[in-house]
């Protein structure tokens, strides 16, 4: 406090703050003050902004090294001095500090991804569809979500031990109701990469279509539609419900 106190009587912004508020001459070089001028106040030769400690610029870096110990990130250095200290422009002083950090900026999350064209919706249905398998349920049970782009139509086919074979002759029997469609985006699940998968796209002019890999938007749709079954399911398990019961209304082969 000793220091704080010393900085701040020889510290020329700060006597020319005391001058603007007991004597209301603001000079134009402490604007950054002047626009808190209501909430300023001294209490001997320290300037308080409401119930904080304006550190004179001298002092900032220390003051900063301080809270930066433990490197806590930009959002935790700002809460922790928040409600101590103030001067101007420390939000920026903390921000170019973190940033200017090499520690933070190697195990720092990384920058988020540009966000992906939103799909075109297909002229009609089931000419785009899409395909994800769930992990097993409580009853060791694999659910295969096949989700039509233009409708939002889903099925719903429940397998102990799913395989590519399945799969296909799964989508046999939903294709020859509704149609074959004219592509098939799926994730890179080994049932959906398979020797048996792909030859059997390619003998129905199918285009099919992966993921990029660790990037689960691109069937967004499908994922979408995942939560609402991962919903239905938690409910299901509270009430004890059988699984025919939560899908009425979803066609579905449960």
């Amino acid at each position: 406090m000793s220091s704080i106190i010393a900085y701040s009587e020889k510290e020329q912004d700060i006597y020319k703050v005391k001058k603007g508020v007991y004597q209301n001459d603001w000079d134009n070089s402490i604007k950054s003050y002047k626009f808190f001028e209501n909430e300023l106040c001294f209490h001997d030769s320290i300037l308080l902004r409401r119930n904080n400690i304006v550190i004179p610029q001298q002092l900032c870096k220390s003051v900063l090294d301080a809270a930066y110990e433990g490197h806590p990130g930009i959002v935790a250095m700002k809460g922790r001095w928040r409600s101590k200290v103030w001067w101007p422009r420390i939000d920026k002083d903390v921000e170019q500090l973190v940033k200017a950090c090499k520690c933070c900026t190697l195990v720092g999350l990384p920058s988020p991804t540009a966000p992906m064209k939103r799909r075109e919706l297909p002229a009609a249905p089931w000419i785009d569809v899409t395909m994800d398998l769930m992990e097993p349920l409580p009853s060791n049970e694999y659910l295969l979500v096949v989700v039509d782009y233009y409708s939002r139509y889903k099925e719903v086919n429940n397998y102990k031990n799913i395989t590519s074979l399945q799969i296909i002759k799964m989508v046999k029997e939903m294709f020859s109701r509704l149609g074959y469609p004219i592509s098939i985006t799926a994730d890179n699940g080994k049932q959906f990469v398979s020797e048996e998968f792909r030859p059997f796209c390619k003998e129905c002019n199918i285009k099919l279509f992966s993921i990029v890999l660790y990037w689960p938007q691109m069937i967004g749709e499908v994922e979408r539609q995942n939560r609402d079954i991962l919903k239905r399911l938690r409910i299901n398990q509270i009430e004890r419900k059988d699984l025919k019961e939560m899908f009425m209304g979803v066609s579905s082969n449960v």
